[in-house]
C-alpha cells in the first residue's frame, strides 16, 4: 500500500502522481493500493486529488480522505504540535484499508523526486523498515536529519553530508520514501508525536521506528539511494 499525506502541495502533485503510476507500471507483478489523507489545503490540492477519484485516473484502488481541521500550518521545524499533527495525518491513511492484506506500507512525501528502479529495490528488500536518503535540491545538503538516527541515544543525524555508500543499519529513518513491514503496523506500531523512550515530543517518523523496535521489528536500514527534496 502506498500512502501520502498532503497539505498545500498543488504544484508538486502532478509529478508525485506520475511517479507513483510509474512505480506501479514498473512492477506489474505487485498489487498496489493508494491511500491519501489531505487536510486544510487552501491551494486546491484537495480538488486536484478528488479529480483522480472522480475521473478514474488511478490504475489501482485509490482511497482519498479529506478534512477541514483548521490546524496550524508549520514549516520544517521542531514542534510538539507539528509532530502530533503529522502523526495523526499519517495514521489516517491506514483507516480505509485492511493492513493484514498487505506485505508493505510505503510512505511517499508529495514533493520528492526519486528513481523508480532504486525504489523498487526497497520494495523488494526484506527489512522491517528501509529508505533512501534525502538531499535538499536547493543546497545539496542532507535533509531528513531529525528522523534519521544511527544508534541508540542519537536524536539527530550527526554526519552533515548524510551520505551512505552501502545499505547501513540505523535505528530510525524516513527520508521521503520509506517502506514499512505492514504486519508491524497492523499490530498497532504506528506513528506518534511522543517518544515513550525519551518521554517527550519527538519526530513522528522516528517514533514509529522506536515503536517497531520495541515490538521486535528492529531491522531498519538506510540505503544509498538519493531522494531529492525541495
Amino acid at each position: 500500500m502506498i500512502c501520502s499525506i498532503v497539505r498545500d502541495r498543488l504544484l508538486a502533485l502532478p509529478i508525485w502522481w506520475q511517479q507513483i503510476k510509474s512505480l506501479i507500471d514498473f512492477n506489474p507483478e505487485m498489487e498496489f493500493e493508494v491511500s491519501v489523507y489531505e487536510n486544510d489545503s487552501i491551494d486546491g490540492s484537495d480538488a486536484w486529488l478528488q479529480d483522480i477519484v472522480d475521473f478514474g485516473d488511478s490504475p489501482v484502488p485509490f482511497h482519498l480522505s479529506t478534512e477541514r481541521l483548521r490546524t496550524a500550518y508549520f514549516g520544517s521545524i521542531v514542534s510538539g504540535e507539528r509532530v502530533e499533527n503529522l502523526a495523526f495525518a499519517r495514521n489516517q491513511c491506514f483507516l480505509p484499508v485492511n493492513l493484514n492484506t498487505f506485505d508493505r506500507v510505503v510512505f511517499i512525501e508529495p514533493d520528492v523526486v526519486y528513481n523508480v528502479e532504486e525504489m523498487t529495490e526497497l520494495l523488494l528488500a526484506d527489512h522491517d523498515i528501509c529508505s533512501g536518503y534525502t538531499l535538499c535540491q536547493r543546497n545539496g545538503q542532507f535533509y531528513d536529519t531529525w528522523a534519521t538516527r544511527l544508534k541508540e541515544g542519537d536524536e539527530w543525524w550527526h554526519n552533515p553530508r548524510g551520505f551512505v555508500n552501502r545499505p547501513t543499519p540505523v535505528i530510525s529513518t524516513f527520508n521521503g520514501f520509506c517502506v514499512y513491514r505492514a504486519e508491524a503496523i497492523a499490530q498497532g506500531n504506528t506513528f506518534s508525536g511522543f517518544s515513550q523512550q525519551l518521554q517527550k515530543h519527538d519526530c513522528d517518523t522516528a517514533v514509529i521506528c522506536e515503536n517497531f523496535r520495541a515490538a521486535g521489528f528492529s531491522d531498519i536500514v538506510l540505503y544509498p539511494y538519493q531522494v531529492l527534496h525541495p
